[in-house]
C-alpha cells in the first residue's frame, strides 16, 4: 500500500480495525500489570485527559465513584493553570494521554502539587525515542524516576491518520483493569468470551441511517448501554 494508493487512509483505519479485537484479547488474557504500592493506598483522585482522552478520564472517574471506596473528580485541563496547591495537596492525579501531548503536559506540570501521581499512556521511553521524540521520552523518565506510576496501553504511535481507533478502545479496558485492582472493587470485568460478539456486532439499521444522515442530533454527545458488562 502506498500513500498514493490510500490517499485518504480508509485502508490503514481499517487496518486498525481489524487490530483491535486481538488487541483486546491479549490485554484481557495478560491481565494488568500489578499498580505500585502508592496507587493502590490512594483514596482521592483528580483525573483528566483531552481529545478521546477526556472520555477515558471521565470513564474511569465514574468506575473509581460507583464501584469502589474510592473518590474521583474529572477536572479539564484548563482547571490546572491557576487552580492554589492546596486544592490537589493529598490527592492523586490521573492523567490519560497515548501520546503525552502538550496538552497533557499541562496537568503533569503540576504534578509536584500532589501526593502522586499515575499516567496512562500508549507512549513509552523507548517509543518516544524511536519516533524522534526525546522530550517526551526524557519527560516519561523523569516521572517515573519521581515515583509516577506508568500504566501502558496500546498503540504507541497511532499516528498517519488524525482519527485514532485502537487506542481509545484499549483505553477503555485499561481503565477498567486498574479500577479493578483496587481490594474493594466492584468493577464489572469483561472476559474475551463476553467481548467477542460485542466487537463483532453490527451497530442497528437507524443508529448508522440517524449518524450519516442525521449528524446535528450527535454535536452534543450520546450514551451507549454495554448491557453484556451491565447485567
Amino acid at each position: 500500500m502506498t500513500a498514493s494508493s490510500d490517499s485518504l487512509g480508509h485502508e490503514i483505519l481499517g487496518q486498525r480495525l481489524d487490530l483491535i479485537p486481538g488487541i483486546l484479547e491479549e490485554m484481557l488474557a495478560n491481565g494488568p500489570r500489578k499498580l505500585g504500592a502508592a496507587t493502590l493506598a490512594s483514596e482521592r483522585f483528580i483525573v483528566t485527559g483531552t481529545g478521546s482522552s477526556e472520555a477515558h478520564a471521565r470513564y474511569l472517574a465514574t468506575l473509581l465513584n460507583l464501584h469502589t471506596e474510592r473518590a474521583a473528580a474529572y477536572l479539564p485541563l484548563s482547571g490546572f493553570v491557576d487552580s492554589p496547591p492546596a486544592n490537589f495537596a493529598g490527592k492523586t492525579l490521573i492523567v490519560f494521554s497515548q501520546g503525552v501531548s502538550p496538552n497533557a503536559q499541562i496537568a503533569l506540570q503540576r504534578r509536584g502539587d500532589f501526593a502522586h501521581s499515575v499516567l496512562f499512556s500508549a507512549t513509552t521511553p523507548k517509543a518516544a525515542e524511536q519516533a524522534g521524540k526525546p522530550d517526551r521520552a526524557q519527560l516519561l523518565r523523569n516521572l517515573q524516576s519521581a515515583g509516577a506510576e506508568l500504566v501502558e496501553f496500546p498503540l504507541a504511535e497511532e499516528y498517519t491518520t488524525l482519527i485514532r481507533f485502537v487506542g481509545p478502545m484499549a483505553g477503555y479496558l485499561s481503565a477498567l483493569q486498574f479500577a479493578g485492582q483496587f481490594s474493594e472493587s466492584r468493577v464489572p470485568l469483561p472476559d474475551a468470551k463476553s467481548l467477542a460478539p460485542l466487537l463483532q456486532a453490527k451497530a442497528p439499521k437507524e443508529l448508522r441511517d440517524a449518524m450519516r444522515n442525521l449528524p446535528s442530533a450527535f454535536s452534543g454527545g450520546f450514551n451507549l448501554r454495554w448491557s453484556a458488562l451491565a447485567g
